[in-house]
């Protein structure tokens, strides 16, 4: 199968009840960490005695030849480490009755031979990094109780696959979901605060209803290269879309940049929109916010679908490439005494002879004369 020797030592082959010893014999299967499917063994916390010593009195077996377990009760600081090193061949594992409320973080980090997982029922916090590189994970769901999923906590997780996000969480940390190629939830509980990268390569989202949400911050790729999301709802709470250099990081874009986002009904209280925030996106019209005084650089670049661009009668400033290679524009609507200023290619391979640009009636001179308008053939009086 094209494995090196120390990929097959650490690759988990689950074999059969009482099967072991014939896979172990197998030249072809020499050198798997071959282990039987077993029943499932419970181990009940009484805080008098480690995980470790729990498990080898009821099961009869180290903890690294456990293969399916759950436990009950409370567990201490280094209970968790056990789970972390030493539960090496263990794939089932039922923490549902375990009465810790935090999952700490890197506890599963990078655990390849876990497949199935039930958290405790009365979970709040999910660690940073906990289950981050889990990708042969699965999971039904996540408690209901859950509050805080902190950074990275399922980045990697390429088969996590939950259908919702509880109702009580309320924060999501930096690169959560990042990269869950399974993932596929249709809408955010009341979230109030959720970080940068959070759902980014997320490939299934189509649909995302944020309208229950109450944050006021959209982070620099929280939802880029979600290539099929198509239709967003934003929270009325939204005020800033965040600017890419808000977030170091080699895969940094704009929050929804290369996502199939066709049209976005922008909240009255939005006053910031970062870079490249909708870059290479489907956007067909875009209806700025009244609030709105800046369309930052590149924010709306490589959207050829546009049509149509209504600014808001208090922009400033459009920004370099702000509406680069949008060829499909037709018609912009300017409604600004002051023609606002417009960076450098922030309308390249716009076709200008085929734009028509409505501006106030008595400010023809002012954008005839003004750097990037005068450009424009069809300067209409409105």
């Amino acid at each position: 199968m094209g494995y090196t020797d120390d990929e097959a030592y650490n690759t988990l082959v689950i074999v059969p009840a009482n099967g072991d010893d014939i896979y172990k014999n197998d030249p072809k299967w020499e050198g798997f960490h071959i282990v039987e499917t077993a029943p499932t063994k419970t181990v009940y916390m009484t805080g008098n005695y480690s995980l470790a010593e729990e498990i080898t009195t009821t099961t009869q077996q180290m903890p690294g030849n456990v293969t399916s377990l759950a436990i009950v009760g409370p567990l201490a600081d280094g209970d968790w480490n056990i789970i972390k090193r030493n539960l090496i061949s263990c794939y089932d594992l039922d923490l549902s009755g375990v009465t810790n409320t935090e999952i700490p973080a890197e506890t599963f980090a990078d655990n390849k031979h876990i497949l199935t997982l039930r958290l405790p029922n009365g979970l709040r916090t999910i660690g940073d990094r906990a289950f981050s590189g889990c990708n042969n994970l699965t999971m039904e769901a996540l408690p209901a109780s859950v509050e805080t999923i902190g950074e990275s906590a399922f980045e990697n997780c390429t088969l996590f696959n939950i259908e919702a996000l509880p109702e009580s969480l309320r924060t999501i940390g930096v690169k959560a979901f990042a990269n869950c190629s399974r993932l596929q939830i249709t809408a955010l509980p009341a979230v109030e605060i959720i970080g940068a990268g959070a759902f980014y390569n997320c490939p299934r989202f189509m649909e995302l209803d944020m309208s229950a949400a109450r944050f006021t911050v959209i982070e620099a790729s929280t939802f880029a290269n979600c290539g099929k999301l198509r239709n967003i709802t934003l929270p009325e709470t939204l005020a800033t879309i965040k600017d890419c250099d808000a977030w170091s990081d080699s895969s940094n874009m704009g929050a929804f940049q290369n996502t199939a986002v066709n049209f976005v009904a922008f909240p009255g209280n939005l006053r910031e929109i970062g870079e490249n925030a909708f870059r290479n996106t489907a956007l067909i019209s875009v209806e700025l916010p009244r609030q709105l005084n800046t369309v930052d650089n590149g924010s709306f670049a490589e959207c050829p679908m546009i049509k149509s661009v209504s600014l808001s009668a208090k922009m400033e400033t459009i920004g370099e490439e702000a509406f680069l290679n949008c060829r499909g524009i037709k018609s912009i609507s300017v409604p600004c005494a002051v023609p606002p200023t417009v960076g450098d290619k922030a309308f390249s391979n716009v076709r200008y002879r085929d734009v028509v640009v409505s501006i106030p009636t008595m400010n023809y001179r002012d954008y005839l004369n003004a750097l990037g308008w005068g450009a424009f053939t069809q300067l209409a009086n409105s």
